[in-house]
């Protein structure tokens, strides 16, 4: 007689607790690869220069150590001086205490609610399999010509800085892994020196691609619906630059990306999903919620008004 396999319970941080959110503020930010930062305190000053608003903004996990506006004329004078607006991220955690408060006092304006929502990811890669639209995928370790067009749209202008600072040298770097389950050796490093973790970067096509090339990369030009990128972190699969063309929305196209990247993610040993969505996004955030997402927090950007205190 053959036992059925029992799974451990997997622990969904939805609600997160303080350190929960800690921990997953900390994943999203292990996610970028090029980023310049300075530490005051226990804030972080990110400094890219270019591209998203989290990678110029400061990451307020832990206390500044000097009085809050000493901290924010630092804060201010360090991303004018780059020609950036002075901007922070508030999340539920954020220190000093009462920090959106006082910002909100100094007219610092709030923008860009985002949800970060979780999911398991054994629940995540059955919903997206039974919705997934039966289209040809295909997925690579760097990126590829088929995923920069659902890119370089989501992006807008600024797609070049996203791209190196989501995804570092490895754009450009050659790599010796042909088969992503096979092994870890080779793959391209960031430009500290360390090595990328486990990337996949998925498009689904109108048409199957013509074949790959010599570096293995698939080649092609038959149109891209949709396209996503997975990033390994420990036991969680971190989803990003999740896009699908805008004539083709609502046909499954998102859940077969999320399907491809839920299937290597159990294969690279993740048993968690997380991703990020703006409040404003309500079909995002409705179509994440039906496979298998929920919310654990939130947080949200104030930036500094253009005069006044600090």
């Amino acid at each position: 007689m053959k036992l059925a396999s029992v799974q451990p319970e997997v622990h969904l941080p939805a609600p997160a607790s303080p350190s929960e959110i800690d921990e997953l503020t900390r994943l999203a930010n292990r996610a970028f690869c090029e980023i310049r930062t300075e530490d005051l305190g226990g804030w972080t000053l990110r400094l890219a220069g270019g591209g998203r608003r989290r990678a110029n903004s400061v990451a307020t996990l832990g206390h500044p150590g000097i009085p809050l506006d000493d901290a924010l004329r630092s804060v201010r004078a360090r991303y004018e001086a780059i020609g950036l607006p002075p901007r922070v991220v508030i999340t539920p955690t954020s220190e000093p205490h009462g920090l959106d408060d006082e910002l909100d006092q100094r007219c610092w304006h709030s923008e860009a609610t985002t949800l970060v929502m979780v999911g398991d990811l054994r629940e995540v890669r059955r919903l997206c399999e039974r919705r997934a639209a039966r289209v040809p995928l295909v997925s690579f370790h760097r990126p590829f010509p088929a995923w920069r067009v659902g890119f370089d749209d989501l992006a807008g202008d600024t797609a070049e800085s996203d791209l190196a600072i989501m995804y570092g040298d490895a754009v450009d770097a050659p790599s010796a892994v042909a088969d992503l389950t096979a092994t870890r050796r080779g793959l391209p490093l960031i430009g500290r020196g360390s090595i990328l973790p486990p990337r996949l970067f998925a498009a689904a096509l109108e048409a199957e691609p013509a074949g790959v090339d010599l570096d293995g990369e698939p080649e092609g030009d038959a149109a891209t619906e949709a396209v996503g990128t997975g990033i390994v972190d420990g036991s969680w699969l971190g989803v990003f630059s999740m896009w699908t063309r805008t004539a083709r929305r609502r046909r499954g196209l998102a859940a077969a990306i999320l399907a491809e990247l839920a299937a290597w993610g159990t294969r690279e040993g993740c048993r968690l999903a997380y991703l990020q969505v703006e409040e404003s996004n309500r079909a995002g955030r409705n179509a994440y919620s039906k496979l298998g997402f929920s919310e654990a927090y939130r947080y949200h950007y104030r930036t500094a008004p253009t005069t006044g205190a600090p």
